[in-house]
């Protein structure tokens, strides 16, 4: 005799195999396949049991509601609830968005003031945001991982999700899922900040990431509405402030190790400078206007006329209170990050010696320099 455990698994069992058979058919029609073969199969346990009829309706209902959840779970574990966007839906909304959306990106050399600046620009109303975290998000390298975004922190962080376990992304995602290679990454990029804006509530989005600079040209592929800050600073100052923010991370008991892109000879710095500055001037001459050149000098110099201009530059009405420190202090090792924009900027030779600085500089060539508007020192 079966009993009511037996028929209700023999039951679910039947209406996910009829399910899966239906593959290829609307999702309509595969749920009401599977739903058909769970009441068949209801009704002929109902025959051959010797339950009486009460017992029967219980553990057949159970089994039928059994049946809809199994289907249920199999629909949303892959992304195809009938009542949620198709994927030619997903991709026409995030076509629009990316055709309509200016995306703003902070980028720039390590240690040239992408943060302080990411500060001021975030403090505008129209990049205020109701959830999640101002942080750089690291976003197209970690992009292959971005269907367990939530497992990545920075873009979990940044994404500001209201922590539902399955949301309008997930069903985004899967409905990409059948995209190959670059075409896939691209509609990543999109829904990525596409459910930012939609779960942060910002009418405008800015994004941090210092190295993205060296993938303009690709976000600009995914975002072409997209503008660009790049900033730099001396590349003496930036050495030496390498150099001064490894040794307060050891000073703090921190692993070294954790700091190697901070570890460089002359040589090596000096590669590493010149390629940033290289693949951001070549940029700004191919897409003239998408792209801002700002110097972390000037910035700290005189703040309120070249926020100005940077918000100029990004179609933004600049207050002069922006300038403010926006958050408590909260960093031990950068503690400037909450004072008042102005030059503080220490000799260079206190963590660079002559020597150093005359290979760097003659590594990078006069004609680098004068391209940023700087000089040989």
């Amino acid at each position: 005799m079966t009993t009511p455990h037996e028929a209700e698994a023999s039951i679910v069992r039947k209406a996910m195999d009829a399910f899966k058979a239906s593959n290829g058919l609307p999702m309509k029609m595969r749920i009401k396949s599977g739903l058909l073969m769970a009441r068949r199969a209801a009704r002929k346990i109902r025959a051959e049991s010797g339950y009486v009829e009460q017992k029967q309706t219980e553990h057949n209902g159970t089994a039928a509601d059994g049946a809809r959840a199994a289907i249920k779970r199999a629909v949303t574990k892959n992304g195809l609830n009938p009542g949620a966007p198709r994927p030619r839906e997903v991709v026409r909304q995030l076509n629009e968005f990316a055709m309509s959306e200016d995306v703003v990106f902070i980028t720039g050399v390590p240690r040239s003031g992408t943060t302080r600046f990411y500060d001021v620009v975030t403090q505008a109303p129209e990049f205020h945001r109701a959830r999640g975290s101002y942080i750089e998000t690291h976003v197209l390298g970690k992009i292959g991982q971005f269907h367990d975004y939530r497992n990545v922190k920075p873009m979990y962080r940044f994404l500001g999700t209201p922590g539902l376990k399955e949301n309008g992304l997930d069903t985004a995602i899967a409905s990409l899922k059948h995209m190959v290679g670059i075409k896939k990454q691209q509609y990543y990029v999109r829904a990525f900040f596409y459910w930012t804006k939609r779960y942060a509530q910002m009418s405008r989005i800015v994004e941090k990431t210092p190295l993205h600079c060296r993938s303009m040209d690709y976000l600009k592929f995914c975002l072409p509405r997209a503008k660009f800050f790049f900033m730099y600073r001396h590349p003496l100052n930036v050495y030496a402030s390498m150099r001064r923010r490894l040794k307060k991370e050891i000073e703090l008991g921190r692993d070294p190790a954790g700091w190697q892109w901070m570890q460089k000879d002359a040589e090596q710095f000096a590669i590493f400078y010149g390629d940033i500055v290289t693949d951001a001037l070549t940029y700004a001459d191919l897409m003239p206007g998408d792209v801002f050149l700002l110097n972390y000098e000037r910035f700290t110099d005189d703040p309120a006329a070249t926020v100005k201009d940077a918000f100029d530059f990004i179609g933004v009405r600049f207050d002069p209170n922006y300038l403010e420190p926006a958050h408590e202090p909260g960093n031990p090792v950068d503690g400037l990050l909450y004072q008042p924009i102005k030059n503080y900027e220490r000799p260079w030779q206190e963590h660079v010696t002559r020597e150093e600085a005359d290979e760097v500089q003659e590594r990078l060539g006069e004609e680098t320099l004068a391209r940023l508007g700087l000089e040989r020192i």
